[in-house]
């Protein structure tokens, strides 16, 4: 039982890298995200730090931020403890992802592009 849940702890962790290595690249945005953006200009990006956020928490976090309308795509890193956002400027601010965030528990604060 151990060895297969070793096994699903290993897969998930390099899913989860693969995912954070495509966020935290410096490539240009895709093709498709790019169009989507110039569609509507009104979409942003912006990544919170969430302090306490753990692996079992961060489900909880993911769910609020993606039954909010305005939040059009979120992924919640919990070894890094933070949140990457794209919303609609028009349908939600700053603030109120903020929030939200914190109606989950947890204090959330900008993080600003190193």
């Amino acid at each position: 039982m151990m060895k297969i849940f070793n096994s699903l702890c290993s897969a998930s962790l390099l899913v989860l890298t693969i995912m954070l290595i495509s966020c935290h690249s410096n490539r240009p945005a895709t093709i498709t995200q790019t169009k989507i953006k110039e569609i509507n200009p009104n979409l942003a990006d912006i990544t919170f730090k969430v302090e306490g956020m753990d692996s079992l928490s961060v489900n909880k976090v993911q769910d609020a931020l993606s039954a909010t309308e305005g939040i059009t795509r979120n992924f919640a890193c919990w070894t890094d403890t933070v949140v990457f956002i794209e919303y609609d400027m028009l349908l939600i601010t700053k603030q109120k992802i903020i929030e939200i965030i914190k109606s989950t528990g947890f204090t959330a604060s900008e993080k600003k592009n190193e």
